[in-house]
């Protein structure tokens, strides 16, 4: 009975290497990864300092635009000065996230050791409906369908935890 259980798994890991399972397995990790990052990243920054800075440096880059167009030096000096200041709060912000990217980094480097290990060379993971002009033919490797996953994913976490949003022009 023991003996069994090795050969029951294998057998079941060995269905997440083919498509369809493996589409979609790949899909789930990759918003799994993104749900737990972003959710960090929320959770070590002050989003509501995060959005009033990325506002006022919006706000600032629109008025240092407008400034120049009507070419009044003194009113371009005073809107580069704001915008200077805007940029020393993003960067603080930047550090903040990067740290944050630094505590994620090991574990994504253990996951992509073992997918690797997993897949192997294997191609056709995942199978696009049309021959994109990117890469040849329509089966994708475990590495471009998951990087395709990540993208959309962290655009979904990002506005889901409230660390995207729209900028409303000043007025």
């Amino acid at each position: 009975m023991i003996d069994l259980l090795p050969g029951l798994v294998a057998l079941s890991l060995d269905l997440l290497k083919d498509p369809p399972a493996s589409t979609l397995f790949l899909m789930v990790l990759a918003f799994a990864v993104s749900a737990l990052t972003t959710y960090i990243s929320q959770r070590s920054m002050n989003v509501e300092e995060y959005r009033k800075s990325m506002e006022e440096s919006s706000h600032a880059q629109q008025e240092l635009m407008a400034a120049m167009r009507s070419g009044n030096q003194r009113r371009i000096q005073k809107a580069q000065q704001r915008q200077k200041g805007s940029q020393q709060t993003q960067m603080k912000n930047s550090n903040a996230q990067m740290k944050t990217s630094m505590y994620t980094m090991i574990p994504m480097l253990i996951m992509w050791q073992i997918l690797s290990v997993f897949y192997g060379r294997s191609i056709g993971v995942a199978w696009m409906p049309f021959n994109p002009v990117l890469w040849s033919g329509t089966k994708l490797n475990y590495i471009t369908w998951y990087i395709i996953c990540s993208f959309t994913a962290s655009i979904i976490m990002r506005r889901v935890f409230g660390l995207s949003f729209e900028i409303e022009p000043k007025t």
